[in-house]
């Protein structure tokens, strides 16, 4: 018997109550659940079934700290173009 059988239930179940968070736990969570999650991810269906994603799971604060930094950088610089468009 498949022992991850019993957590494609649980998976499913979690999807379908799902909500967006804007607050997240201090507290880590174990690597074996991300690749889960993430093997899971992998798995949805893309254009011309090409799967163009890329996942990097970073563990490190100061790292994710200058991700998150640099993602809302550009992400204002993108606003700011648009702004100039209109």
């Amino acid at each position: 018997m498949d022992p991850d059988a019993g957590r494609s239930e649980v998976v499913l179940e979690l999807a379908e109550r799902r909500k967006s968070v804007r607050a997240y736990a201090a507290s880590p969570i174990k690597l074996g659940d991300v690749m889960y999650a993430l093997r899971a991810a992998i798995q949805a269906p893309s254009g011309a079934n090409q799967q163009p994603w890329r996942f990097i799971v970073i563990t490190d604060p100061e790292v994710k700290a200058k991700v998150r930094n640099g993602l809302r950088r550009g992400g204002e610089e993108v606003l700011r173009k648009r702004e100039r468009r209109a």
